[in-house]
Formats: structure tokens, sequence, C-alpha cells
């Protein structure tokens, strides 16, 4: 029963790193689309290129988008562009709340862990390790979980079914 339990809990685990994979590409297609905005209404030239190559960096576990909007904000303003300098800071703020919201959410429903829950406990490795380093483990650790609950959850259910089965036969 325990190396039954074991193998259906790594096949899942793998069903949900790629659900953890999925949760990151729709959370960079969301970052992408209110960037290529916010960088359109801030009157940047090439915004779409730039906001897609923030997108795929944000991709990137721990760097994320902050490797290019932080530096970039703090340069504009240096040179005196200070309006331009903190709308980006404010910008890549809002993509870091949609992205710290939304990627526990999808990643919580699609592994049938609550989505507040999810967020707890990425939220909590962000605090006690680091922010990149929790944000790259919260959500592994999430997915875990979540899929231990859900295994354990099945076996228990075909525990009942065969005890039934069995009182049937008595």
């Amino acid at each position: 029963m325990k190396k039954e339990f074991l193998k259906k809990y790594l096949k899942e685990a793998g069903l949900g790193l790629k659900d953890l994979l999925r949760a990151l590409i729709i959370s960079s297609i969301i970052n992408f689309v209110v960037l290529a905005i916010g960088l359109g209404i801030l009157k940047i030239k090439y915004f779409i290129l730039i906001a897609l190559l923030i997108a795929f960096v944000d991709l990137l576990p721990v760097l994320g988008a902050g490797m290019v909007m932080i530096p970039w904000a703090i340069i504009e303003i240096f040179v005196g562009n200070m309006k331009l300098g903190f709308s980006l800071g404010i910008l890549f703020a809002l993509t870091f709340i949609i992205k710290q919201i939304i990627e526990p959410i999808i990643l919580g429903r699609s592994i049938g862990l609550n989505p507040f829950l999810t967020i707890l406990i990425s939220v909590s490795f962000m605090i006690f390790l680091s922010p990149g380093l929790g944000a790259l483990v919260g959500p592994i650790v999430s997915m875990m979980i979540g899929t231990f609950l859900e295994v354990r959850k099945a076996f228990e259910f075909e525990k009942n079914q065969d005890e039934k089965i069995e009182e049937k036969k008595s």
C-alpha cells in the first residue's frame, strides 16, 4: 500500500509541476498585458517588445521583472526623469502584486488546494527564507502539499470502497 501510494504521489507530483509551470506562464502573460498597457500609457518606445522581454525575465525564478524594472526606474530618477522613474516603480509594484496574488490562485485551483492556503504557504516561505527563495520554494511546497492531500484522499476513498465490498461479501 505504501509503495502504491508513493508511486501515485510521484506521478501526481509530476503533473503538479506541469500545473506550476502553467501557473507561471499564465501569470507572466497577465503581467505582459499589464506591462504593455502601462508602458504604452507612459509612451515608451517599443513598449510591446520591452513588455515581452520583461515578461520573459519574469518567468525566471528569483530574478523576475524587478531585475529590469528596478534598475530602469532608478536610472530614470538619477538622470532627472522623476515622473518616469516613479511611474516605472509603481508599474513594477503593480506587476509584482498581481503575480503574487494570481500565481497561487491559479496553482491552488489546478492542484485542488485552497488558493488562500497556497498564498499563505508562499508568503510564509518568503518571510522565513527570503523573498526570492520563498517565491521559488513556496509554490513548489504548496504543490507538494496539495498533491499529497489529493493522493491521500484518493487512497482513503479506495480503502472505503474496498471495505464496503468486503462487508457485502460477508
